[in-house]
């Protein structure tokens, strides 16, 4: 089950003028005609969050151990009901490594909270996208045009200056486009299932260790390793590893100005740039520029030019 919310803001200004005059390369072509169009925009790219919900899982393997059901099973519902714990029996080589997780809480009618996010299911597997207010400006007065993307996460700026010179006997055009971006900042989430292990040679009996129950949305609760003490003059080996689970949680549904990413235990996240380069259209079309930005963003600058010539009689 996935819910995706999302808001978009744009803004534009235009200003285009047009001129007839004779010119002096056309005075062999009859009328002339001159356009020249300066447009320019920002965008603000849409908060985004997603959530679905998980299923449960089991993973296990064993050997050397003295009794059986030592991991725990899934119910109908998908909560995890537990097994024996583990047993084995002194001087043997025994072994259990075992992942477990609850699948997450039924899923309920969702409703986005008073900012973003989406609330009521509690989701295991959550990703997003943020930008935040921006602060771009744009403005043509008079023959002079400034753009630029500001310092808002997930701003983009272009400015566009087009130049089209048309006769009868044809059509040149030399368009120039700038665009200056502060990328998003995005995460990708998922919650971990608790894991037990242990294993060894050599000891003295062990007699518990293991994953135990747990409800829908919960981790399972660990049982700590019993027995298995070393013994005297005996050669032994042993290891073991635990890991705490994590309860699956509302996917950002606090209300805050910025994307809350969840206490997971795999996460994957990218901060998005503030500080884009600058645009700088001036009063002469012909000297278009734009610098590279900071960290997270992006900057272009093209020159389109074509020619079209019309047929004869």
């Amino acid at each position: 089950m996935s819910f995706t919310r999302s808001s978009a803001k744009r803004a534009a200004v235009m200003a285009v003028a047009t001129v007839s005059a004779a010119m002096p390369l056309a005075a062999q072509a009859g009328p002339t005609t001159s356009l020249n169009a300066t447009q320019l925009s920002v965008t603000v790219a849409p908060i985004s969050v997603t959530g679905t919900t998980l299923g449960a899982s089991v993973n296990a393997l064993g050997s050397g151990l003295t009794n059986g059901g030592v991991v725990p099973t899934i119910d109908a519902t998908g909560a995890l009901t537990v097994g024996n714990a583990m047993a084995a029996a002194a001087n043997t080589s025994f072994n259990l490594s075992v992942t477990a997780r609850a699948a997450d809480t039924a899923p309920v009618a969702t409703q986005l909270s008073n900012t973003q996010g989406l609330s009521n299911s509690a989701f295991g597997s959550q990703s997003g996208a943020f930008s935040s207010t921006s602060d771009s400006t744009l403005a043509i007065t008079g023959t002079v045009a400034t753009v630029a993307a500001g310092t808002g996460i997930g701003s983009s700026a272009s400015a566009s200056f087009t130049t089209t010179l048309g006769t009868s006997l044809g059509d040149s055009t030399v368009r120039k486009i700038a665009t200056s971006t502060n990328n998003q900042s995005t995460f990708t989430a998922e919650r971990q299932g608790a894991k037990f292990q242990a294993g060894g040679s050599g000891l003295e009996a062990v007699t518990a260790g293991g994953l135990g129950t747990t409800a829908l949305g919960a981790t399972p609760t660990i049982t700590p390793l019993a027995g298995g003490n070393t013994q005297a003059d005996v050669a032994f080996t042993f290891g073991a590893e635990t890991r705490t689970g994590q309860a699956a949680v509302a996917a950002n549904s606090t209300g805050s100005t910025a994307l809350a990413i969840p206490a997971y235990g795999d996460v994957t996240a990218t901060y998005g740039g503030t500080t884009a380069g600058a645009i700088s259209p001036t009063t002469n079309i012909n000297t278009l520029g734009v610098s590279g930005g900071g960290a997270g963003t992006s900057s272009s600058l093209s020159l389109v030019q074509s020619l079209t010539v019309f047929g004869g009689p």
